[in-house]
């Protein structure tokens, strides 16, 4: 009998654990890298935009802050899965102007805390 709860503590508490360490943003993240893959997209010179928005991200906190903001990858990979079901024509509209690359992606996925 001992052995069943604790195996089934051990569970709940796995369960506990991956569901907390889920990856997760909010809409705002959402729009945040979206604005941020854009910028890159537009105005970047590098082969990597996930390496380029995470460089943003990490180089934009000042040594002083409080609070520092953090990469969310997984926010970042859903701003690129979303620009890459984009059409071709889309992709290339996107890479000339940043307005139109934003209002590109915001369409793309209209639900809000996707990942929640």
């Amino acid at each position: 009998m001992r052995a069943w709860i604790f195996l089934s503590l051990t569970v709940l508490l796995i369960a506990l654990g991956v569901w907390l360490h889920r990856p997760s943003y909010t809409a705002a993240d959402r729009d945040y890298y979206a604005a941020l893959l854009c910028d890159v997209t537009v105005n970047g010179t590098q082969n990597d935009p996930r390496k380029a928005m995470r460089d943003l991200v990490e180089n934009g906190n000042a040594d002083y802050a409080l609070h520092k903001i953090r990469f969310n990858g997984a926010a970042a990979d859903d701003a690129l899965q979303r620009f890459a079901t984009l059409t071709p024509a889309q992709q290339k509209q996107a890479a000339h102007d940043t307005a139109t690359c934003e209002r590109l992606l915001r369409v793309q996925n209209p639900s809000t805390d996707s990942a929640r």
